[in-house]
């Protein structure tokens, strides 16, 4: 249950330390499609029977009995989740923000026979390996901006009425806020938060930096915004300050 990377790098459930530090893929812009393993790409569970005969052929025939006459019982299965334990498709390209995924190898219990070997029939049991992926050299993003979530879930009632803001999922999630939708300057007016009052705040979700992260004050027509980070340099608190205006925030950072 070896997996191979784009560069040809092999990593076997023997070599794999991925859960303390995560398997960085090898080019920008590499999916998941591109880690060699015994699952085709276009599937998520494949036969051993199926693995043993064409086109596929991973049975190392050492004297000589062809694949014709070896048979196998049980499943190879595979399974990606985010982060937050989201199932993403093999073609998907990872994200900082969604990282590290968790790719995962099991196999199910089964049988190897052979025509004429004695004995012909040997059993093995299940068995499973987890490898963590991050995407290649991936810069620092904002991922979420996450103001006060009361009032976005099922759970929010007020005189006994659901209370939910929330938006559709690819605006918002539950948990963490308001996804970024643009990076481009001539777009921002597409990110949380497009107004401000004195003394709001929200807090920025940074992934994919562990250093100190630095922004200036950002002021537009008569209002500041002001950029503090936590102690861990995952999240930022912005806060406005002076009178209520429109306001599109800049999603660009500087590190110190």
């Amino acid at each position: 249950m070896a997996i191979t990377l784009s560069d040809g790098r092999r990593i076997t459930p023997e070599t794999n330390d991925s859960l303390i530090t995560p398997i960085e893929l090898p080019r920008v812009g590499d999916s998941f499609a591109d880690i060699g393993m015994l699952v085709p790409t276009n599937i998520n569970k494949i036969a051993m029977n199926t693995l043993i005969g064409a086109p596929y052929n991973y049975w190392g025939d050492g004297d000589g009995q062809g694949s014709n006459n070896i048979s196998a019982t049980g499943d190879l299965t595979l399974t990606i989740v985010d982060k937050n334990n989201k199932s993403v498709p093999r073609n998907e390209i990872p994200t900082i923000c969604n990282s590290p995924y968790k790719l995962s190898l099991s196999s199910s219990a089964g049988y190897l026979t052979t025509r004429y070997d004695i004995p012909n029939r040997s059993s093995f049991s299940t068995g499973s390996v987890d490898y963590y992926i991050n995407p290649n050299k991936a810069s620092p993003s904002v991922c979420f901006a996450k103001p006060n979530l009361k009032y976005g879930g099922e759970k929010d009632r007020v005189n006994g009425d659901i209370v939910d803001y929330r938006g559709p999922e690819w605006m918002c999630n539950t948990y963490k806020g308001f996804l970024t939708q643009s990076t481009t300057p001539s777009s921002y007016h597409l990110n949380f938060p497009t107004t401000g009052a004195d003394h709001l705040y929200f807090d920025l979700d940074i992934g994919g930096y562990n250093g100190p992260l630095t922004w200036t004050p950002v002021t537009r027509s008569g209002i500041t915004a002001t950029m503090k980070p936590n102690s861990n340099n995952t999240s930022v608190r912005v806060t406005y300050i002076n009178r209520p205006c429109s306001f599109h925030f800049s999603m660009e950072h500087k590190s110190s």
